[in-house]
């Protein structure tokens, strides 16, 4: 589920399209599993370290069977130093959640509103 899609010419197309766009944007790091009671429940990947010394959040995703559980705040807690993201202005739920680890607003755009923890 949390894998490359092995089915499909769309999806296997939107994969690679956006494991491209983050490798060229922010070189991630590898990604990490989430685990709840030794079970799968997500996954997060962070940004290599940047020249400030801080690391983005370029995947964040939890499985729907754990969410409005605390799981995705405390992988984000775990996270240690400067953290920096972006997030849809419309997705208030997902704010909402990077506001309880401390994410405060940096910056916008027209689509999106720039997050950072330091």
């Amino acid at each position: 589920m949390w894998g490359r899609p092995d089915t499909g010419t769309r999806p296997r197309l939107q994969y690679d399209a956006r494991e491209r766009d983050w490798m060229q944007r922010w070189p991630p790091g590898r990604p990490e599993i989430i685990e709840v009671d030794g079970a799968p429940a997500g996954r997060i990947r962070l940004s290599r370290p940047q020249a400030d010394g801080s690391r983005r959040v370029v995947d964040l995703a939890i499985a729907p069977e754990y969410r409005r559980r605390g799981v995705a705040t405390e992988a984000l807690n775990r996270c240690e130093g400067a953290l920096s993201l972006s997030v849809t202005r419309t997705n208030l739920p997902a704010q909402r959640l990077y506001a309880r680890p401390g994410f405060t607003l940096r910056g916008s755009d027209e689509l999106d509103l720039f997050l950072h923890r330091p």
